[in-house]
């Protein structure tokens, strides 16, 4: 992920919004036949973090402050 694909994420601040990246050459093992693999896999992240609230200047402050 860079830079420019997480400033519009960070900038919607509801907990729907998600990023979905692929990586197209993931190289990973078959276990049950012993060989190496190259896959498609995609990763999706969000914000989880939610334990501080965010302000209208996009400053963060504890629950109960």
């Amino acid at each position: 992920m860079h830079l420019n694909s997480l400033i519009p994420f960070s900038l919607k601040l509801d907990g729907d919004k998600k990023i979905t990246v692929t990586d197209e050459h993931k190289i990973s093992r078959d276990q049950k036949h012993s060989r190496v693999v190259t896959k498609t896999e995609s990763k999706d992240y969000k914000i989880v973090f939610d334990k501080r609230i965010i302000t209208a200047d996009l400053n963060t402050i504890p629950y109960g402050y």
